[in-house]
């Protein structure tokens, strides 16, 4: 399914030119040849964000709750736009999975305007969501609170209370909430456990008729806030009152104003420190949404019409099973009397219903069923391995795109670009067929594998983030940011962690250093924000120091050039002296390709001989037609992300947030070797990893494993698959890949 988002104008051309993937400008209200228009130029089934009805709903809660502040819920619409339009409007985030957390990270939200309410979470998730930079939480009972002991420096946490509403559609205080008389029991047992509660939390339910159980709720959990406060078993300062606030899907409803007229009067009654925030998703999303699906079979029932479309209950109609919702439905083709008729949807299963007793006219394969609804999003969908995103794509792309892409590329999608995840061989699609063995990319992939082992590989490296740090203090402070020692000579690349004061690591990239007052630092796609964010935030805590950092990412594209025969292209490409002796591993220099002055680094991903090249992108085009010219009587092939990602596994190579994170050490993760212990100035975290170092088996490791299986049926290993020895979880795996 294909998501649209647009923006209402009142121009008069139904389709304006928009600007290079702007948003396709329509006039209100969407008329019949309009939509034809859009399933023509994207397919269906479609669904179209209206992002001005986002903005007016947003502008309307927030209107009504002056003071509070909404964090949207993306699980009604996870959309990467519909998230940036919220954020320019000051909107926070309220996060209840990994792939959300992903979105908001996509959307460039800083972590601190976002909360995790889901109350029941693995402790992936928790981890997840921390690397992130999440640091507040939702719990309901002693056993969830537990979860947090190993994070309780990190995070804080709000208790949430149950409040029934049977006027609710969805009475979510039924499957979530401790009873009120609960709330001092489990603060004993945050205290115990050492564990920073900091408020309440309640939501009533979906689609509440009356805001009467909102301020029950908020009367009651003011008397709570106020009993802890005085007993000193907890400070409590912030007040969660969910969403549930009621749409209208096309019935009458009380104006939102007037709903939370009662609401306000609750809320003025609290203490004036006490932060109230809420979590509105279905109110914000709900009559943004049209979904247009297309009439793809039709059959006459005990003489009922039935209409079979393109999408159904398991797709953008699953609020209507999962979430009680009537979305109200109709057709484009308006001619003909209307009878009572059934649509349903493709699947083969029985209870895939979209609408009985619809009024229609006749329609005739092909025609148009539009329906004003959310969607839920991946949330109840399969969560099928390596699944790429279907939505907001295209936001970033390299220089190479449309030439990858004509070469085979299956496009992944990481942080908002485009990225080749694997090629295609010629005559067949280059696209994913989702299963939980081998996917149909396995032996593509093989083959990128091979290239790099026996030959040479070429990988578009263009997303890995790029940052140019400069001025007399450089090397100052990222040597104490750094475990390695940094103060090397210039034209020499070093690996090391940046850590936090738990010697956790926070980091884990490579600096190069360009002058003795220059460095590039390199770091993955998804970390760009994050780590841009830790390092000017150390600059920032030298008040008198002379250094600056500037991110080079888009201007800069980066190939990497793998295999045993790597160094043969780059010599014949460029001409220069690439030896051993002249080129040394971990070194990088600038060399010649073409017209372009490239800078050459010795360093790999993948274990192999090679070189990450970085090159002005306005010179990209011609460098990597070079390379391509020179590499063909050498078998150079195209590599992906997913070979990447074996050949790393197969080497024991790290990746930053799959196998290590903010919680492990170095020491821990097995990359001791990158510490510089002697270093005169020591290093941020050197105090937390001291009590580690000379500990022979420490009680946490990540260790490298091989299966000796290499059959067909032999086992996949993808992400936090449990480890067992004798009937015990003992660990769980962190990366898996077939090397």
């Amino acid at each position: 399914m294909s998501t649209l988002t647009v923006t209402k104008s009142s121009s008069e051309d139904a389709l304006a030119p928009a600007a290079a993937n702007g948003p396709v400008r329509l006039k209100a209200p969407f008329a019949r040849s309009e939509l034809e228009a859009l399933v023509i130029r994207y397919g269906s089934p479609l669904m179209v964000i209206d992002c001005d009805q986002v903005r007016a709903q947003y502008r309307a809660l927030a209107s009504a709750l002056p003071g509070v502040d909404l964090h949207y819920a993306l699980k009604p619409l996870p959309e990467l736009t519909v998230v940036k339009v919220l954020k320019t409007e000051g909107c926070f985030f309220d996060l209840a999975s990994g792939g959300e957390v992903d979105v908001v990270r996509a959307a460039g939200v800083l972590p601190e305007r976002c909360i995790h309410t889901h109350p029941i979470k693995r402790d992936s998730d928790i981890r997840e969501a921390l690397r992130f930079g999440v640091r507040t939480f939702v719990a309901d009972n002693a056993d969830e609170l537990g979860k947090f002991i190993r994070h309780r420096k990190r995070c804080e946490v709000l208790l949430r209370v149950a409040f029934r509403a049977p006027d609710a559609i969805v009475d979510l205080s039924r499957k979530f909430g401790c009873q009120p008389e609960s709330v001092p029991e489990l603060l004993a047992v945050a205290a115990r456990l050492e564990i920073k509660v900091t408020g309440l939390s309640f939501h009533v339910g979906s689609q509440v008729a009356s805001p009467s159980t909102y301020v029950d709720a908020i009367k009651a959990c003011g008397r709570l806030i106020k009993e802890a406060n005085e007993s000193g078993i907890a400070k409590l300062h912030v007040l969660d009152i969910g969403g549930g606030f009621p749409v209208s899907y096309g019935a009458a409803m009380q104006p939102i104003n007037d709903f939370c007229a009662p609401i306000r009067a609750a809320l003025s009654a609290l203490p004036p420190d006490v932060r109230v925030i809420a979590e509105p998703g279905r109110f914000i999303a709900a009559p943004a949404g049209t979904c247009v699906a297309t009439v793809i079979g039709r059959a006459v029932k005990n003489g009922v019409p039935w209409y079979y479309l393109d999408d159904g209950v398991y797709g953008s109609f699953s609020g209507q099973m999962f979430d009680h919702a009537n979305f109200p439905i109709d057709s484009l083709r308006s001619d003909g009397e209307r009878i009572p008729s059934v649509l349903a949807g493709p699947t083969c299963d029985s209870i895939d219903i979209v609408a009985e007793n619809v009024l229609l006219p006749p329609l005739e394969i092909g025609d148009l069923i539009i329906g004003r609804v959310e969607t839920l999003g991946l949330l109840y969908a399969m969560h099928w391995p390596y699944y790429q995103y279907t939505t907001a794509r295209g936001a970033r792309r390299s220089a190479l795109h449309d030439r990858l892409v004509a070469a085979g590329a299956c496009m992944g999608e990481t942080a908002g670009w485009e990225r080749p995840n694997w090629y295609a061989a010629p005559g067949t699609k280059p696209e994913y067929e989702y299963s939980y063995g081998r996917q149909n990319w396995f032996d593509a992939c093989r083959l990128e594998c091979l290239a790099v082992r026996d030959s040479v590989a070429l990988f578009d490296q263009a997303s890995f983030a790029k940052f140019h740090v400069q001025g007399k203090d450089a090397c100052r402070i990222l040597n104490y940011m750094s475990t390695a020692n940094v103060d090397v000579p210039v034209g020499k690349v070093v690996y090391a962690q940046w850590l936090n004061e738990r010697g956790g690591i926070e980091a884990d990239l490579t600096m190069t250093r360009l002058s003795p007052d220059e460095f590039m630092v390199v770091t993955s796609a998804i970390c760009q924000t994050r780590d841009l964010a830790w390092l000017k935030a150390r600059i920032a805590s030298y008040p008198d120091a002379h250094c600056c950092v500037t991110d080079v990412t888009s201007g800069v594209a980066m190939l990497g050039i793998m295999g045993p025969m790597s160094r043969e292209l780059l010599e014949t490409v460029s001409g220069a002296d690439l030896s051993n002796a002249a080129h040394p591993f971990g070194v990088s220099r600038e060399i010649e390709i073409g017209y372009a002055k490239v800078r050459a680094s010795r360093i790999t991903y993948v274990g192999e001989l090679g070189w990450e090249l970085y090159v002005p992108a306005e010179f990209i085009l011609g460098v990597y037609e070079a390379i391509l010219k020179a590499g063909e009587p050498l078998g150079l092939k195209h590599a992906g992300y997913h070979a990447m990602a074996a050949c790393r596994v197969e080497k024991g190579y790290r990746h930053w947030s799959h196998d290590i994170a903010d919680e492990d050490t170095p020491l821990e993760s097995g990359l001791g070797f990158t510490i510089a212990w002697d270093k005169p100035e020591g290093f941020l975290g050197k105090e937390a990893l001291l009590p580690q170092r000379g500990v022979k088996t420490l009680p946490k490791r990540l260790v490298q494993v091989a299966l000796v299986d290499t059959s067909e049926t032999a086992p996949l290993l993808y992400h936090e698959d449990p480890i067992v020895r004798n009937g015990t979880i003992v660990g769980s795996i962190k990366s898996g890949a077939w090397g």
